[in-house]
């Protein structure tokens, strides 16, 4: 009977965490997904997916939403938020309103408020780079993650680390973005973004 009841509770456990919302099997096909990406855009994302309940790994590859991006998102003891890359050209606030970012084109369409232009201006004094929107409607944990409230999509505790920046076309199919500086309509960005009080780290690139 103790051994029938220590079975019953394993499986409810489970059941419990996935009616939370807050249980994400890993996926099973990430390393197919992430070798199919050119390597200077993922070479900052780990090469393996910890257990199960701890990672969440989202994608966007439809150029007709004019960007590309992966996320992912790790919690608990495996994100590691400790920023060690060797080379970081910027970091923001979350609710940095100066931010540029690149958004899905549903979002400026069901959302035109959140169609924010970029003047030269910004770009000349060179600490703004282009990063992701944070898409609510791609997690579910929204009060910790992410906000509608603030630029970057993601919760205010965030810290937005840039690695990379470059202008230029990096992806076939997509088209120039108006609502950039001239010269950076296409180009891409990567880095993490980090929630020390949450503890939770997420790895994105995005292409434009």
């Amino acid at each position: 009977m103790r051994i029938l009841r220590l079975h019953i509770v394993w499986l409810i456990v489970p059941v419990l965490w996935l009616a939370s919302g807050c249980f994400h099997f890993p996926d099973p096909d990430y390393k197919a997904k992430l070798i199919k990406i050119p390597a200077f855009l993922r070479d900052h994302f780990p090469n393996k997916l910890p257990y199960a309940g701890t990672s969440q790994f989202v994608t966007n590859t439809d150029t007709t939403s004019q960007c590309i991006y992966y996320f992912l998102l790790l919690y608990g003891d495996n994100a590691d938020t400790t920023n060690s890359y060797q080379r970081v050209l910027a970091a923001y606030h979350a609710a940095d309103t100066n931010l540029i970012s690149i958004k899905r084109e549903t979002i400026t369409y069901w959302n035109p408020e959140k169609k924010k232009y970029y003047t030269d201006e910004i770009r000349g004094n060179k600490y703004y780079y282009p990063v992701p929107y944070f898409d609510h409607s791609l997690g579910d944990d929204v009060q910790d993650i992410y906000s509608d409230e603030t630029p970057s999509g993601l919760s205010k505790d965030f810290i937005i680390y840039v690695f990379d920046f470059k202008a230029g076309n990096y992806w076939q199919g997509l088209k120039p973005l108006d609502y950039l500086p001239g010269g950076w309509e296409n180009g891409y960005s990567k880095g993490t973004a980090i929630n020390k009080n949450k503890n939770i780290r997420i790895y994105w690139f995005v292409v434009w």
